[in-house]
């Protein structure tokens, strides 16, 4: 993206969980993403992710009550 030509595998790991909290927001709970595939293309680099979803779930109003400590 940057096209600074260096591919960091701690990019990868960030953008790994960038992924699972959008999809966690929209929620999708069991949500899995596979380790990233890197495929070397006449322009560059390609990266792919293989993405379960799961179920979709709707989440209502949370309410916590209780004493506080």
């Amino acid at each position: 993206i940057t096209g600074s030509g260096t591919l960091k595998k701690e990019e990868l790991e960030n953008d790994t969980r960038e992924i699972q909290r959008y999809y966690l927001t929209r929620g999708h709970a069991d949500i899995r993403v596979g380790e990233p595939e890197i495929e070397r293309t006449a322009d560059g680099l390609r990266v792919t992710f293989k993405i379960s979803e799961g179920t979709r779930y709707n989440f209502g109003p949370i309410r916590a009550a209780g004493d506080l400590i």
